[in-house]
C-alpha cells in the first residue's frame, strides 16, 4: 500500500513540477515584459480616450517582434540589419557577448547547424574527466604546420548553465571521440547541468524500467 502511494506522489510530482515551473516562467515573462512597456503605453491611451488592459504591453512586444523579422526579410531590412551589426561589433565587450549570444541563439532558436557541426566528448580538464563540446572547423594554415601536419580540430567547451561562454581548445584528432546526440540535445544537457538527458538514453532507461516492472510482476 505505501508502495502504491509513493509511486502516486512521484508521477504527480514528475507531472506537476515542470509544468508549474513552465507556467511560472511564463507568467513570470508576462509580468515582466507588462510592467516594462505599461508606463509607456498608458499615458498615450489614455490620451486617445483608451484605457490600458493587463497584457497589452507583451501582445504589441510580440507583434514588434513579429514586425521585426518581416522587415529583416526584404532587402531594405537586410541592409539595415547589416549596419546595425557592424556598429554592434564596432563596441568592445558588447561586441563579444552580442556575437556569443547571437550564436547560440541560431542554433536553440534558428535550429541552424552551421556553428556547431557535431558534438563530441574530450577528456578535460585533465585525464578521465570528460566534457562535452561542440567542433566547430578543422585547423588549417599555422597552427596545423607549427605542429607538423597533425590533424586538430577546433572544440568550443562552453560552461554550464550559461553557454554563451566557454572555452576555444585546438585537440588532437585522436582525442576527440564523436558522439551522435544532435546539437539541441548536447545544449539542454549542458544547460540542465545533466539532469536533461539526450532522447536516446531516456528511451533506453524508460524501457529497461518496463522491463523490470514486468519481471516483478512475473
Amino acid at each position: 500500500m505505501l508502495k502504491k502511494l509513493r509511486t502516486y506522489l512521484v508521477s504527480g510530482l514528475l507531472i506537476t513540477v515542470p509544468l508549474s515551473l513552465t507556467i511560472y516562467i511564463i507568467y513570470n515573462l508576462f509580468t515582466y515584459f507588462d510592467t516594462i512597456l505599461r508606463p509607456l503605453l498608458e499615458p498615450t491611451l489614455e490620451h486617445i480616450g483608451l484605457f490600458y488592459v493587463n497584457g497589452m504591453g507583451l501582445i504589441l512586444l510580440i507583434l514588434l517582434i513579429f514586425i521585426i523579422g518581416m522587415a529583416a526579410s526584404n532587402w531594405f531590412g537586410q541592409r539595415m540589419l547589416k549596419l546595425g551589426n557592424s556598429i554592434i561589433n564596432k563596441i568592445p565587450l558588447v561586441n563579444k557577448l552580442y556575437k556569443a549570444a547571437q550564436q547560440i541563439s541560431y542554433v536553440v532558436i534558428g535550429g541552424h547547424k552551421s556553428i556547431f557541426k557535431g558534438v563530441v566528448l574530450i577528456e578535460y580538464p585533465r585525464r578521465e574527466m570528460y566534457s562535452l563540446g561542440f567542433w566547430t572547423e578543422k585547423s588549417e594554415g599555422e597552427i596545423v604546420e607549427k605542429l607538423k601536419g597533425e590533424s586538430l580540430y577546433h572544440v568550443f567547451v562552453p560552461t554550464t548553465p550559461n553557454p554563451t561562454s566557454g572555452y576555444l581548445l585546438i585537440i588532437p584528432e585522436r582525442d576527440v571521440k564523436f558522439l551522435d546526440m544532435s546539437v539541441e540535445e548536447a545544449l539542454k544537457l549542458i544547460i540542465s547541468g545533466g539532469s536533461v538527458l539526450p532522447s536516446f538514453i531516456a528511451k533506453q532507461k524508460l524501457e529497461e524500467k518496463k522491463k523490470e516492472k514486468n519481471e516483478s510482476k512475473k
